[in-house]
């Protein structure tokens, strides 16, 4: 295993679907392994009684205090190997509003 030095990030976007739930996937690609350090997720207009949770491998990792911005990092890391994902996911939001996550991660190599 080889990492790299520095920190990385990605963003990524969603809009939420007629049925209010929203889940935004965030994949490490083949031949990595990436050390997830924070998870920053923002859904301006969240209602009141919108949740959101950071998953896993489709189980969930932690809980967001607040759906409309939250930062939510763990130690230890999360740990993804290529081609594992991990995702933000929404409940109970508006349609039609944009939900966006920031994904602050350590990469390496096989």
């Amino acid at each position: 295993m080889r990492w790299l030095d520095g920190t990385f990030n990605d963003s990524y976007q969603g809009i939420v679907p007629a049925d209010g739930i929203l889940e935004v996937t965030f994949t490490c690609p083949p031949n990595q392994i990436w050390e997830v350090r924070q998870v920053s997720l923002e859904m301006e207009n969240a209602p009141s009684g919108c949740t959101a949770v950071v998953k896993y491998l489709s189980s969930l990792h932690a809980p967001a205090f607040d759906a409309s911005k939250a930062a939510i990092s763990g130690n230890p890391p999360m740990e993804l190997k290529g081609g594992e994902r991990g995702s933000v996911r929404w409940e109970g939001a508006t349609p039609g509003e944009i939900g966006q996550i920031l994904v602050i991660y350590r990469k390496g190599f096989y």
